[in-house]
């Protein structure tokens, strides 16, 4: 195959402009006649304590960047790979290729945040389970990384009125199985929860997968 000679092309990105950092998460969800049930995860202190999502974290661009010009990974394998790490025998469950092509993305976003890395580019999965995988993955023990604090929780997330693209956490509410009403100041990541209100958007439009 011929070289391609990029030495005219104009470098519009040389490393000199501020580049955000990339991660990706996924949120188990079991969809009922008018609502959905969440696994949401409490976070260590290693972190970041507080609630978040089932899985996820940043994407390893350090050995992507090892890898020849022209390999493209999916978001989706990221994804999969942080959420097997935090959730010991998630991919018992569902393998990477079951994942690939179950998980829907719901929410692509960039969010200022208070970090070194001061943007992150997050990129959201809903994976649509069924009754059998609930119970299963709501069993799972933390991975090693120790990400994770104690047991999955189960949440309820409702609606009682149109649900809008833009900022779909306004008109849902977060409640876990054992009555607590949870919020934004509940999550590490508060953008987590438009992450999550974004897939009662997809299931009161009827786009859900």
């Amino acid at each position: 195959m011929k070289q391609r000679d990029n030495s005219s092309v104009l470098g519009l990105n040389r490393q000199d402009q501020k580049l955000a950092a990339s991660g990706a998460g996924v949120i188990v969800f079991n969809q009922k006649d008018d609502y959905i049930k969440v696994l949401l995860a409490r976070r260590s202190k290693k972190v970041g304590a507080g609630l978040g999502i089932t899985g996820g974290g940043f994407a390893q661009c350090d050995e992507i960047d090892q890898q020849p010009v022209g390999t493209i990974i999916y978001t989706a394998d990221e994804a999969y790979r942080e959420t097997c790490e935090e959730n010991a025998g998630f991919a018992e469950i569902i393998s990477a290729d079951d994942f690939l092509e179950r998980a829907q993305p719901v929410t692509l976003i960039h969010v200022r945040v208070a970090d070194d890395n001061r943007v992150h580019v997050a990129s959201f999965f809903a994976l649509r389970v069924t009754d059998i995988e609930w119970d299963a993955m709501k069993q799972l023990r933390p991975g090693g990384d120790d990400e994770r604090a104690g047991p999955l929780l189960e949440s309820l997330v409702r609606w009682d009125q149109n649900i809008t693209r833009r900022q779909p956490e306004r008109y849902v509410s977060i409640e876990l199985v054992t009555g607590e009403v949870v919020g934004m100041a509940d999550f590490w990541h508060k953008h987590e929860v438009r992450a999550i209100a974004s897939i009662a958007w997809h299931a009161q439009h009827k786009r859900l997968w």
